[in-house]
């Protein structure tokens, strides 16, 4: 993971967040932990990011019921 990316997100950038969400859920850089995806991903959702929104809804509905 680029250590940049990580420090935006956490300085509240959406965008970066989305993307930091997308690293965790497709084990980009060997990182592969889906609920620290999806905790990135809502975040940026909350705030109106319509393809964090999209990318969530992909990940609710792949999960075991």
């Amino acid at each position: 993971m680029r250590e940049d990316l990580l420090k935006e997100a956490e300085k509240g950038s959406v965008v970066a967040q989305y993307n930091l969400g997308l690293t965790f859920i497709y084990g980009e850089g060997g990182l592969s932990d889906q609920n620290e995806g999806i905790k990135w991903l809502e975040r940026a959702a909350i705030v109106g990011h319509s393809d964090a929104a999209f990318q969530l809804g992909i990940q609710y509905s792949f999960e075991k019921r």
